[in-house]
This record gives C-alpha cells, sequence and structure tokens, in this order.
C-alpha cells in the first residue's frame, strides 16, 4: 500500500491533476466543485456514483456530510461512503497503478476512495450528533485505515493547480487515539476480537 500511495502522490506532481483520467468525470466534477460551481459537479457525479464508481460515491458522501452544494444530511453521507468502503477489489489498477495495468472505467484507484471513505464513516460514528456513536465500529474502520496507509497521505482530489487534497497520517493517527480515548475497556475487548477476524463486509453492511 505505501507504494501505491508513493505513486499516486508522484502522478499527482506530475500531471499537476492534467491528462487523462481514468476515472471518466472525475476531473471535471472535482474542478467544478473547486470553484463553486455545485450543479454542475453533482450533475457528474450523482449518475456515477448510482453507476456504481467508487470516486463518485466518495464523493457524495463528502457533499452530503459538509453540505457542499446539498442540505447537509448525514444519513446520505453514511449511506455513500458506505457504499465506497466496501469496494476493496485487488490488482494493480484498483491500487492507483496506471502502467501495465488493465480495468474498468471509473474503479481506478477503488481502494484508495474505499479507505478514504472508511477514514470519514470512522469519524462520523466517532461523535456526529445526527447519528448514534459506534466506538467498536469507528475503531476497527480507523484501524484498518491506519494499518493499509501505512503511514501516508491518502489522496482524495487534486485542486487546478496541483496541490493534492486529502488525510493525512496525522489526522488518522489522531482520529484513531481519540477514539481509544473514548472507548470503554468492554468496548476495547469487543474491537480486538473482531480485529482477529477483520472482514469490511462483517462490520459494514451494504445499503440499497
Amino acid at each position: 500500500m505505501k507504494n501505491i500511495i508513493i505513486l499516486l502522490s508522484l502522478l499527482f506532481v506530475i500531471t499537476g491533476c492534467a491528462g487523462l483520467n481514468p476515472n471518466p468525470g472525475e476531473r471535471t466534477a472535482d474542478n467544478s466543485w473547486t470553484y463553486g460551481n455545485y450543479e454542475r459537479a453533482h450533475a457528474i457525479l450523482r449518475p456515477c456514483a448510482e453507476r456504481g464508481e467508487p470516486w463518485a460515491q466518495l464523493r457524495l458522501g463528502v457533499a452530503y456530510q459538509f453540505g457542499n452544494g446539498v442540505e447537509t444530511n448525514i444519513n446520505e453521507a453514511v449511506k455513500w461512503y458506505t457504499k465506497a468502503a466496501l469496494q476493496e477489489k485487488d490488482g494493480l489498477w484498483a491500487n492507483g497503478y496506471i502502467v501495465g495495468a488493465f480495468g474498468k472505467a471509473g474503479y481506478f484507484s477503488q481502494n484508495i476512495d474505499a479507505l478514504l471513505a472508511q477514514h470519514y464513516l470512522a469519524t462520523i460514528y466517532l461523535s456526529h450528533n445526527d447519528i448514534p456513536p459506534d466506538l467498536v465500529k469507528a475503531y476497527l474502520l480507523e484501524s484498518n485505515v491506519s494499518k493499509e496507509s501505512n503511514g501516508e497521505w491518502l489522496y482524495f482530489y487534486a485542486l487546478p493547480n496541483g496541490q493534492p487534497m486529502g488525510t493525512s497520517a496525522e489526522d488518522i493517527s489522531n482520529t484513531l487515539a481519540e477514539i481509544e480515548k473514548k472507548m470503554s475497556p468492554a468496548q476495547k475487548m469487543e474491537a480486538q476480537e473482531k480485529l482477529s477476524t477483520w472482514s469490511i463486509k462483517k462490520i459494514l453492511q451494504p445499503i440499497k
């Protein structure tokens, strides 16, 4: 995973977010979002998300969590994050490699999208007022994100000037520490037992 993230960071730096994107519509949606053209961004995002494309599902989750172009709705955010979080798959394409990799358009780097979605879900289950907290679920999700990211940045998208946006290793570490601080001894024991048989599909139920 570390090599994957390093490669992605190099791609962002080298391309400056220019050139062919294996997730059609992604760059246009991100640029529209950056400049506040939410109507255009959502016109691209929603059909792609409904087709099952992880990059768009992740962004819809962010939009609903933070009210970007839509009314804030945490249940909708959880819905779209969950869909993206469950989209883990083996293979170079899913892990963000372009050279020598082949895969379905719209599913490039879906494992990075899945980890980001898991991180955002963990923050919601940690302390969001609109849904009941679930510290065990938050711990399991963020533990997996911490493990798979190997202390590296997880990139969400790049601004038009090439500046990468995403979640830092420090943010992931701090979130995990905050979850652990709030957990009771019984919750920690439950989490450790479940972590030994980790599976994202055991933690999250598919949402239609």
